[in-house]
């Protein structure tokens, strides 16, 4: 008579998860999991003297091609900013030449100063964006234009100061240039 009411009731999957050996089983997983990642960190090898020594020199030679372009760069982009200058403004201008090279500078610009931000590097990542700015103008300008939208655009170059501002810190670069290769050098002589 009590045998029907004896059989265990099912149960859900719920109660199924609730029971002590599921939770357990999770407990134990979980365990293992965090261990071996603390054994994993714990186990790791230190970086040893001569790899140290190597991610510095790549280091300091990946300083010295970031400078070596940025250089290059800003002498490239110190040209177009004296030519659109020294452009002669009389009628109808052609600067097909100038935006073309404005083109090519604002893309390699972008790169230079979302370095130049990641680096904290505030002075130069300001320089390059008002040399953005001004390429981005020329870039997006007609061909053949009037001697007033050169005007605005010689306006804009003079009122930020961009040619003296790109002379100096271009200087900059080239003595940073300099240390750079010294310090290479220094460790070899």
């Amino acid at each position: 008579r009590l045998e029907p009411d004896l059989r265990p009731a099912r149960r859900g999957w719920a109660s199924w998860l609730l029971s002590p050996a599921p939770l357990g089983l999770a407990a134990a997983v979980v365990a293992l999991v965090v261990g071996a990642f603390f054994a994993g960190r714990a186990l790791s090898p230190a970086p040893t003297p001569s790899q140290a020594a190597t991610a510095a020199v790549m280091e300091q030679i990946r300083e010295r091609i970031l400078l070596s372009d940025l250089g290059e760069h800003l002498d490239r982009s110190q040209m177009a900013l004296v030519e659109l200058v020294s452009a002669d403004a009389d009628g109808i201008v052609d600067i097909a030449s100038e935006r073309s090279r404005a083109e090519q500078l604002v893309a390699d610009s972008r790169l230079y100063r979302q370095t130049a931000e990641a680096t904290g590097d505030v002075q130069l990542s300001e320089l390059l964006d008002d040399i953005e700015r001004v390429l981005i103008e020329v870039a997006a300008s007609p061909q053949s234009g009037s001697s007033r939208d050169l005007a605005d655009v010689r306006r804009r170059i003079e009122s930020r100061d961009l040619l003296f501002k790109v002379r100096v810190v271009s200087s900059e670069i080239r003595e940073r240039q300099k240390v750079s290769n010294q310090r290479q050098a220094g460790p070899r002589s």
